[in-house]
């Protein structure tokens, strides 16, 4: 009986430290390919990543902003953030991000499909989703000629004046009264009214209360 259990501890032992040593090669030889793949495409640095979940144990969902500012400075302006089975690059500095969105726009035009385009109301149509081509082209044209230009910002200037006058009467108002105010709640109020005023000549909602509405829809 004796023999029997040893016998069995013995070969529990040989399959745990076989099942450990597969995954730790497999992890040695993993990130050895991805080494020699980093050096070959000179991919960005990056911070060292856990298996499976990556780097999301150095993103803060709070305040992701103050993650991304505290890793930009230890690994430079533009990093590779791994999140999941996702591949993100992070860039934090202006002079990179015209490199790519401006003098180099056509290369990095098409976007990645994510699963939940298939959901959008307009799916595939969207600008920000589109591929590269005829199209694309078409609608680039039309946000910078229509609703980036100079002549087009400038049209909007009393809109975006009259959203800011409100915005800063509610902070006094709050200020006078000695009440708290959720700036937050407020920023996405006027946020909202002065895409609306633009685009429809009417503010989405007189009161924090229907912008948060809208807010908990979206």
């Amino acid at each position: 009986m004796a023999t029997t259990i040893s016998t069995t501890d013995h070969i529990a032992k040989f399959l745990f430290i076989s099942l450990v040593s597969v995954f730790a090669i497999r992890f040695f030889i993993k990130t050895r390919r991805r080494s020699n793949q980093n050096k070959q495409h000179m991919i960005p640095p990056s911070p060292p990543a856990l298996p499976i979940i990556g780097h999301l144990h150095l993103l803060s969902r709070s305040l992701l902003h103050h993650s991304f500012q505290k890793l930009a400075s230890r690994y430079g302006p533009l990093m590779m953030i791994r999140a999941g089975a996702t591949t993100q690059y992070v860039i934090s500095k202006g002079a990179i991000a015209k490199e790519l969105f401006k003098t180099n726009d056509v290369k990095f035009a098409t976007r990645p499909e994510f699963g939940s385009s298939d959901y959008l109301i307009y799916k595939d149509t969207l600008f920000s989703t589109q591929d590269y081509g005829k199209y694309w082209i078409f609608l680039k044209k039309i946000c910078m000629m229509e609703v980036l230009s100079a002549q087009a910002i400038n049209r909007f200037a009393d809109v975006r004046k009259e959203e800011l006058m409100k915005l800063v009467e509610v902070a006094a108002n709050c200020s006078k009264n000695g009440a708290a105010c959720d700036m937050g709640a407020e920023f996405m109020a006027m946020t909202n009214n002065l895409i609306c005023g633009m685009a429809m000549s009417t503010r989405t909602s007189g009161s924090v209360t229907e912008s948060r509405e809208i807010r908990e829809v979206v």
